[in-house]
């Protein structure tokens, strides 16, 4: 087994990534980010102490981290010290998140889905689907390459969420 380089017991990671280029990325409950580079683990240097619910790669190929509340971080996967924090809205309980076709992301919070866009570094809110009775959006995946997405929730089942063109 590979070991955290500082010999942490308690850390364990929630959420990983494969990203295009075959490096692995870790997120932790601790709110420590890890890349395997080289055959060697680095911990990004983040400034975060909330669990990483999920690592995207986007569109744009930097790779996005998602702390349960406050941020989204932006990571540039040539230069991972290169990060950037894009404000969510306070109070906003993340869980879950994906990238739609069209770039936006789709956030899967305590409540709902929202949408928001990523605009010159900052998010921008798009809209909210709010049709799951308050279960909270645990995972959100895009069905290969389509408009169509399933969305799983806390105690209220799985949804099938399909877009028209233009929507995400």
């Amino acid at each position: 087994p590979v070991e955290f380089p500082d010999n942490s017991q308690e850390r364990y990671p929630p959420s990983s990534l494969k990203d295009k280029n075959g490096n692995l990325w870790f997120g932790c409950q601790d709110g420590t980010i890890w890349f395997f580079e080289n055959s060697v683990l680095r911990q990004i240097p983040v400034l975060n102490q909330r669990a990483i619910v999920t690592i995207l790669e986007g569109p744009d190929r930097f790779v996005y981290a998602f702390p349960q509340v406050d941020e989204v971080l932006k990571i540039n996967p040539d230069d991972p010290s290169d990060i950037k924090s894009l404000s969510l809205n306070s109070g906003m309980l993340l869980f879950s998140a994906c990238f739609s076709g069209s770039g936006d992301l789709l956030l899967g919070t305590q409540e709902n889905i929202t949408i928001a866009g990523i605009e010159n570094d900052s998010l921008t809110i798009r809209g909210t689907i709010s049709e799951f009775d308050y279960a909270s959006i645990t995972a959100i995946r895009r069905i290969l390459k389509t408009n169509t997405y399933l969305a799983g929730t806390n105690g209220s089942g799985i949804y099938k969420l399909a877009f028209t063109e233009g929507d995400t």
